[in-house]
């Protein structure tokens, strides 16, 4: 996925910020789940949403992991 956004041309302050939150996400599941996401799925995502919603959908999908590792946990 990071390499993917790398790729995307006239983003790169979008590409530094995703680059830096994916960086950081130790949670080895979901890098999975993110890797499964295929380039197109990936770049229209990202092309039809602005900053905002893009990193509002992605602190969704990080609640969501959250709560199913803590289920799965107990």
């Amino acid at each position: 996925l990071v390499h993917v956004m790398k790729e995307e041309k006239g983003n790169e302050h979008l590409n530094g910020i995703l680059c830096l939150i994916i960086g950081s996400i130790k949670n080895h599941n979901l890098m999975v789940i993110l890797d499964e996401y295929e380039a197109k799925v990936v770049k229209q995502t990202f092309n039809n949403s602005t900053i905002h919603d893009q990193l509002a959908d992605l602190g969704e999908v990080l609640e969501e992991n959250s709560s199913v590792q803590k289920t799965e946990k107990v």
